[in-house]
């Protein structure tokens, strides 16, 4: 069967061209995703040796230490909570839907779940979540330097202030893709 590539692409067929659309951007932010872990992973590897004994892990509002924890087990809470928590992000945002739809929390769920619908939501619910994952990895890249500022005498004002870019950047991410997602499936006026 020979298939009209023009045709499916046209305005006519908004949903073969939204998929094409969906497609290339899911791949796009998939790599994103994998680059900027891979980027992580090696900051963190090549930092931890620099690390104390105990590590100072959790802070005051006075910038005081007030929580620590071996360098040991912060190489694998920090490694773990890099590689974890983005992935259990993306999978609460889209893969629990596409499994439980009645899971997702978007206002008039059962219209944007509708079969003419259905595809297209669970594709931008995937946008979405590949998104917040990419905020994931910002902000357990952020922390971690944050933990090297603080714990690492030779390190100065620049890594404090790389973590904070880094916090901040990851909160904005996060901030913009939650109000982006809930913008994207606003009640019809």
């Amino acid at each position: 069967m020979v298939i009209d590539e023009a045709r499916h692409a046209s305005p006519a067929h908004p949903t073969m061209a939204h998929s094409t659309t969906h497609s290339l951007l899911a791949r796009l932010l998939a790599i994103a995703v994998v680059l900027l872990l891979g980027v992580a992973l090696a900051v963190i590897t090549a930092t931890l040796p620099e690390l104390p004994p105990v590590v100072a892990t959790h802070f005051g509002l006075d910038g005081h230490a007030n929580g620590w924890m071996t360098s040991r087990r912060y190489a694998l809470v920090i490694v773990a909570f890099t590689v974890g928590f983005p992935f259990v992000l993306w999978a609460l945002v889209a893969l629990v839907p596409r499994r439980f739809p009645r899971l997702a929390k978007i206002p008039d769920r059962d219209r944007w779940f509708a079969p003419a619908e259905r595809e297209r939501t669970l594709d931008r619910l995937d946008t979405f979540g590949r998104i917040h994952a990419l905020g994931a990895v910002l902000l357990a890249l952020g922390l971690h330097v944050l933990v090297i500022a603080k714990n690492v005498p030779a390190s100065g004002t620049a890594e404090l202030g790389a973590a904070v870019m880094l916090l901040v950047l990851a909160v904005l991410v996060l901030l913009a893709t939650a109000i982006a997602t809930k913008r994207a499936f606003r009640r019809p006026a």
